[in-house]
């Protein structure tokens, strides 16, 4: 018998420091970068781009930024996007919402 394949595409996510203090915001990013090591990106000082699995709430709850663990954040789901920055950040998002097969 074949096996099945399901077809998924991962979340991408836009997390935003609210925080104006570099030594405020390096919490936060050590939490990303454990959570998602090979699923962020950095836009700017205080704002990422991560993928992965789950919704706006559960990423917010596993950064710990729900619980206000790091200060004052914010989660966004990305559900389209458009506007000007630089090829790495599209290449990016471009990459991580790329459909994969899991068994």
């Amino acid at each position: 018998m074949p096996m099945r394949y399901d077809v998924a595409v991962m979340a991408v996510f836009v997390v935003i420091s609210l925080l104006d203090v570099p030594e405020a915001r390096e919490p936060l990013e050590s939490k990303i970068k454990a959570m998602y090591p090979n699923d962020h990106f950095v836009m700017a000082p205080g704002r990422w781009l991560v993928a992965g699995d789950g919704i706006a709430k559960e990423v917010s709850d596993g950064l710990g930024i729900t619980a206000g663990v790091f200060g004052h954040a914010v989660v966004f789901a990305i559900s389209g996007y458009f506007g000007w920055a630089t090829p790495p950040i599209w290449e990016w998002i471009a990459l991580k919402s790329i459909p994969v097969k899991r068994a």
